[in-house]
């Protein structure tokens, strides 16, 4: 699935993108056994943000995820991204940690990863 990812036209930077997501991969993967699966790299462009795209794209793959027999999934996003989207929609925020870019440890983002729970009943504000 990354390897698709990757692969897509709209990634500009292609080693920027392989090399950014690496170093989740190390963080995240310590949660691995606890969801059924992930979502990373969540992005509406900025011109379209506020017009519920991104609110309508969760939901359909939420959906979808309920259609697997999924329970919960989790949400790995930065503090270059908009995270606070989804606290506003009552997703639970489990883990934080800074990563390093570089070997100096000059240029870091924080690492946020939410939880999101799909069991009938417990149902999120999307």
């Amino acid at each position: 699935m990354k390897l698709l990812i990757v692969k897509s036209p709209f990634i500009k930077d292609k080693k920027a993108f392989v090399r950014y997501n690496r170093l989740y991969d190390k963080i995240e993967s310590k949660f691995d056994n606890k969801y059924d699966g992930d979502i990373i790299i969540f992005i509406v462009d900025k011109k379209h943000q506020g017009n519920g795209y991104g609110t309508k794209l969760l939901k359909t793959a939420f959906d979808l995820a309920k259609k697997d027999n999924m329970k919960k999934l989790k949400i790995v996003t930065d503090d270059d991204c908009n995270y606070k989207y989804y606290e506003s929609l009552g997703f639970k925020k489990i883990y934080e940690e800074p990563i390093y870019f570089d070997k100096n440890k000059k240029y870091k983002e924080e690492q946020f990863i939410y939880e999101v729970n799909l069991k009938e009943g417990e149902e999120n504000e999307v």
